[in-house]
């Protein structure tokens, strides 16, 4: 199988596309951060704050998977030829076995279409959690800045959870403004 190509190597650093590689190539945290040269703190820092960062794992991660369906699917394909050719010889010939085993075996799309669904639901989940962080990361910095402004507790209960709302929102966006840009390239 083929390395992934890099992505959006203008927003993160080298580094970090080391770590991205790593990750995305099935490595553990800590060999991902010694690919990377850094630390393990600062790369639980990066997968659950840099928007780039998770932008880049999920491209890379969506990349290997894709490669890999195309793989199986390719490598189901030829098995599935050769035994429909296998069958209808044995068929042919007279073989009730092989007729009986092509009748049991006929609903293989079924088993496609699930494979295809599966996927999807997994697709799914990425998204999931791209939210859920962007979701942490406007709650971090609605905080910093109420911290900052020295809002008292009261006030910050009125209006915290409006502009947690409107960040996350805005985030959302930009990242699939993002998203949408990058899959045209």
């Amino acid at each position: 199988m083929e390395t992934p190509k890099t992505c959006n190597t203008q927003q993160i650093s080298p580094r970090q596309q080391l770590a991205v590689t790593a990750l995305a190539l099935g490595q553990n945290d800590t060999m991902a951060a010694a690919a990377a040269s850094v630390h393990r703190s600062t790369l639980n820092q990066w997968k659950n704050k840099n928007v780039h960062f998770i932008q880049a794992l999920n491209q890379e991660r969506n990349k290997i998977r894709d490669a890999n369906t195309k793989l199986t699917l390719d490598i189901h394909k030829k098995l599935k030829e050769a035994a429909y050719k296998t069958v209808l010889a044995g068929i042919t010939a007279g073989d009730l076995v092989s007729a009986r085993w092509w009748i049991e075996k006929s609903c293989l799309e079924d088993d496609n279409r699930q494979v295809r669904d599966i996927e999807q639901q997994q697709s799914q989940l990425y998204e999931e959690d791209i939210e859920s962080i962007l979701g942490n990361m406007a709650m971090d910095n609605v905080k910093e800045y109420l911290d900052k402004q020295g809002v008292d507790q009261m006030e910050r209960y009125q209006i915290e959870e409006a502009m947690v709302s409107k960040i996350k929102s805005r985030l959302i966006d930009e990242y699939n403004i993002r998203e949408s840009v990058s899959e045209e390239d």
